[in-house]
């Protein structure tokens, strides 16, 4: 199946400090794809942030994602540099532009193993298993579903973060997924509501986590869903990193109003959190929707 080029127009960016320049959009040659689903959800769905491509300027290809270690640092890195010389942006003008959305999460578990034997534990009164393990075989099924799961897509909005300044700078990754990074909008009071959340996880050994590098004058992008819905209004990106807070240019596009309904979902955090202090739960609360 032939790729979707996507060529992306001249835009402003504007510094904090007032500069401003002109950049041209990358050409992003998009990944190959059996299907693109348009969400139309009822609800408020957790943020699925994915970083397609980091540290390129003019042109990228979705389908060659290669890992760099150049991208990323680790703790003791002497390069670890934090700069405010971050914006981001998105572009709604491309409306054919999706992505596959495959995460840490979307990996399929693998099946359970068969049992081979059995044995009848007399004094306990319990069986006792032994186990058939086929892992070349559960290794293949699993990489098959990958696949097949990477070329189910979405309809995205391509969101970009340039590092405008003349140093690299580090972004902040969570511990399993790969952005902190969700989407608001306004509701009917005029006033900036979210409609995703973040995921809260704690520390998992073995996630191999690392944040990002990014290099002057370069790209990130990331993308957040094109949603279908009854309600028309103003949208913008959410994004943190290291306690700093970034949002996106504004731009019109569809919601459900239900989405902006977020009881249920405080209410289960609330309880899985129970044996917690209130300073954690609140602290927990904040992180949901990237505040402060």
């Amino acid at each position: 199946m032939k790729n979707s080029i996507v060529v992306f127009f001249l835009v402003c960016l504007f510094s904090c400090t007032g500069r401003g320049s002109i950049e041209t959009y990358p050409i992003i040659t998009t990944q190959e794809f059996d299907s693109i689903i348009s969400e139309d959800s009822k609800l408020m769905l957790a943020a699925n942030p994915v970083v397609y491509a980091i540290n390129f300027k003019d042109s990228v290809n979705l389908n060659d994602k290669k890992e760099d270690e150049q991208n990323y640092f680790g703790e003791y890195d002497e390069n670890f540099y934090i700069h405010d010389s971050l914006k981001i942006f998105v572009d709604d003008k491309n409306l054919d532009f999706h992505t596959s959305e495959f995460n840490f999460f979307s990996i399929p578990p693998p099946p359970p193993p068969k049992i081979k034997d059995s044995i009848y534990d007399k004094e306990n009164g319990v069986y006792e298993y032994e186990y058939e393990y086929n892992t070349d075989k559960e290794f293949e099924e699993l990489l098959l579903k990958m696949e097949q799961r990477k070329r189910v897509h979405y309809k995205t909005y391509p969101v970009y973060i340039y590092n405008y300044g003349e140093s690299q700078t580090v972004i902040q990754a969570p511990i399993i997924t790969e952005l902190f990074i969700l989407l608001e909008a306004k509701n009917k009071n005029n006033e900036w509501k979210p409609v995703e959340y973040f995921e809260q996880y704690g520390f998992l050994c073995g996630t191999g986590h690392r944040d990002y590098v990014l290099k002057p004058k370069h790209y990130l992008l990331t993308t957040v869903k094109r949603y279908k819905g009854d309600y028309k209004t103003k949208l913008r990106v959410k994004f943190r990193s290291f306690d700093k807070v970034f949002y996106s240019n504004e731009f019109e596009g569809f919601i459900n109003y239900s989405q902006f309904q977020s009881d249920s979902i405080i209410e289960k955090t609330k309880q899985r959190l129970a044996n917690r202090d209130s300073i954690t739960i609140s602290q927990k609360l904040k992180w949901m929707f990237l505040n402060n």
